[in-house]
């Protein structure tokens, strides 16, 4: 009996989302910035960089859920000509909501896997800043659709974990660095 009530269920749910399936791409710039446990963003500048990827996305009417994979690279500039870059490729699972017709709110848990790093070109005396392969987070967004198939939209990154340590020479304690935050602007485009 439960597992014909489970098909019975799985075939509602897949005739009620049959049509409601969207595909797209997206691109657009970014700007990240690097912050320590405390908040001294000497070493570090504000970074430039890019993100492409796809998306898959489920609308339930008003809300609904989005898949996506993107490839984001990143240099960041420090003191003495330093610099990082960074590749990722990012997995974002992302919850929105339509309060409009042309406006869509999404938040959601994201996964970055470090692909290759690059610097810093100048190690710390007492510290490592080489960044985990496996960055996880929560992300914003904001996405205005110009017309049906074309949206604009800005995006926050916000890191949760530290990228590497140093030890503070006063106190004799350490301390993490490089936590991620990235913002970003660009366009998606739906293919269906």
């Amino acid at each position: 009996m439960t597992k014909f009530l489970a098909a019975v269920i799985l075939s509602a749910i897949a005739i009620n989302v049959n049509g409601q399936i969207s595909l797209g791409v997206n691109s657009g710039i970014s700007r990240t910035t690097l912050s320590d446990e405390t908040l001294n963003r000497d070493r570090w500048n504000a970074g430039i960089g890019y993100r492409a990827g796809g998306f898959s996305e489920m609308s339930f009417g008003k809300v609904g859920l989005r898949l996506e994979m993107d490839y984001s690279f990143v240099t960041i500039k420090g003191t003495f000509n330093d610099k990082i870059n960074l590749h990722y490729i990012s997995v974002p699972l992302t919850f929105f909501y339509k309060p409009v017709n042309r406006l869509k709110i999404l938040v959601g848990p994201e996964v970055k896997f470090l692909l290759h790093q690059h610097g810093p070109n100048f190690s710390m005396s007492y510290g490592e800043e080489d960044f985990k392969k496996t960055d996880y987070g929560a992300h914003m967004e904001i996405e205005f659709l110009v017309t049906k198939k074309l949206g604009v939209y800005f995006r926050d990154y916000l890191g949760f974990q530290y990228n590497g340590e140093t030890m503070i020479l006063q106190t004799q304690t350490t301390t993490g660095l490089n936590k991620l935050n990235i913002w970003g602007a660009g366009v998606s485009y739906y293919l269906k």
